[in-house]
């Protein structure tokens, strides 16, 4: 989830390629996904073997189907990480590219311009949100402000060291990506341009976010354990 708010995000999507197994095995695997103690009012969305969209739910839900919109809250992260993967694929990005180089507008300390596009998408900044996160640090969220505090600032741990999940780390990508907005999908460009921006403001339905997502993801390809080039799994996650 994005933070210490509460979202009605009322679904989980089963990206496990559960829909290319065969039915006895994509039954075990949707109900696996699904049966989660903490997870309340569950829709799983999958890809079938013969192209089409399915979907499985599980407890007494308050939407009709799979195109009610809904606040998607972190499950924007992969579509952003899937649009840098993009970029870094067309030479428009690359991972060793500092932030401090890619955002001049932006004010950074020696440490925070040297953090690298790869260091953000795999939550390895130093960032630590355990005290407060900068993204709901004021009455209202903003995913701008959080990456100017926590560029403007050294980092509370080591860059590059632990790897720790960091709303303000997908900001920061956000903020790149918008220094070419042209090159973005209207929906997402809509989300980076929200209070939620990058670390959260998706809004859309269950079928949309599923066919967004699979325009990036090799969904056949996930139980082989995929990864970037990096090593990260982030973009697939």
């Amino acid at each position: 989830m994005t933070g210490r708010r509460s979202f009605a995000l009322l679904a989980l999507l089963a990206m496990t390629g559960c829909g290319h197994a065969p039915a006895d095995m994509r039954a075990a695997c949707i109900s696996s996904a699904l049966d989660q103690p903490d997870l309340k009012n569950g829709v799983a969305v999958f890809t079938s073997a013969d192209g089409g969209i399915g979907e499985a739910r599980t407890g007494v839900l308050n939407f009709r189907d799979g195109n009610t919109v809904l606040d998607m809250a972190s499950l924007t992260k992969p579509l952003v990480a899937a649009e840098v993967r993009r970029r870094i694929e067309h030479g428009m990005l690359a991972l060793g590219q500092p932030a401090g180089k890619l955002l001049p507008a932006f004010r950074f300390t020696p440490e925070t311009a040297t953090i690298t596009v790869q260091q953000l998408l795999q939550h390895r900044a130093g960032f630590d949100r355990s005290g407060y996160d900068p993204l709901f640090a004021s009455e209202r969220p903003s995913c701008r402000g959080a990456a100017v505090d926590v560029l403007a600032r050294p980092p509370e741990l080591g860059i590059g060291g632990q790897t720790l999940y960091s709303n303000a780390g997908y900001c920061v990508l956000g903020e790149i990506l918008l220094t070419q907005p042209s090159a973005i999908d209207p929906d997402l460009l809509m989300a980076l341009k929200s209070p939620l921006g990058a670390a959260g403001g998706w809004r859309g339905s269950l079928r949309n976010l599923h066919s967004a997502l699979s325009l990036s993801m090799p969904f056949a390809d996930l139980e082989t354990e995929p990864a970037l080039p990096d090593g990260s799994h982030y973009a697939f996650a």
